[in-house]
């Protein structure tokens, strides 16, 4: 099963999309990762899951809701599948496709870093990247993709990447309880992203069984916010939305 998730906004409505079934990155946080790889999406099943949307959207009545956003962070590691998700880019991107501005599309990956130079060369999407910890033994713990490109090697790519001049690089950084959340973590991540235009996104981790992680409450999330904020990062918090049907960041699963 392909599953993607509409997300609704005051001033947009945002389609996740997925890239992938299953994931072979192996986040200990996601439960996508416990499905391993399955298999990969082909460019008409990514571009498929928009088109679907489109679609549904405007059966609504009484008054039709327009998509203005996709990001990729559903199912899977984009990058991972870039051979199928840069043609896919084109088609929702370019004029005799979907023709979506770059500006509305996120493609968010957990580092592979030959991937994302080739992504910023061939398009003008956002960038976004799952930080996850501010040291390397702490992000060998969470991300296993450490093992194989550094926290450092991630970080050095950042700064050296082609990002236009008005964009920031998105680093999405999920809150767990006693894993990444203290201030000695907030303050390491000023210093880590220091030379790169960016912007921090914090993300509540949001539960499923026997992860063995806990969700950070929302006065220390927003205390972790303070700490960026007053050191002159950019830092937003995300809401949550469809933990109650299993929908929300990290949740998507299914095995069918």
């Amino acid at each position: 099963m392909v599953e993607s998730v509409l997300i609704p906004d005051r001033t947009r409505l945002t389609l996740c999309v997925s890239s992938q079934v299953g994931c072979a990155m192996g986040c200990t946080f996601c439960a996508t990762a416990r499905l391993k790889l399955k298999r990969q999406l082909t460019t008409a099943e990514i571009v498929g899951q928009v088109q679907l949307a489109r679609g549904e959207l405007e059966t609504m009545s009484p008054s039709p809701e327009a998509l203005t956003n996709v990001v990729f962070m559903g199912m899977g590691e984009p990058l991972h599948n870039s051979g199928q998700l840069l043609p896919a880019l084109d088609i929702l991107t370019s004029q005799w496709g979907l023709g979506m501005s770059h500006r509305r599309i996120t493609v968010s990956t957990v580092g592979l870093v030959p991937e994302m130079r080739q992504l910023l060369t061939r398009t003008k999407v956002n960038l976004a990247v799952s930080l996850g910890a501010t040291t390397e033994e702490k992000r060998r713990e969470l991300m296993p993709i450490t093992r194989k490109h550094s926290l450092q090697e991630l970080l050095d790519t950042c700064r050296e990447l082609p990002v236009p001049r008005r964009k920031r690089i998105t680093f999405e950084y999920t809150l767990l309880e006693g894993e990444n959340d203290s201030p000695e973590d907030a303050r390491r991540l000023v210093s880590l992203l220091h030379g790169i235009r960016s912007k921090v996104n914090l993300i509540f981790w949001n539960p499923f069984d026997d992860a063995g992680f806990r969700p950070v409450s929302r006065e220390k999330t927003h205390q972790f916010q303070r700490i960026l904020l007053e050191q002159g990062l950019v830092a937003t918090v995300r809401e949550s939305r469809g933990p109650d049907i299993d929908a929300a960041c990290g949740q998507l699963a299914s095995q069918a």
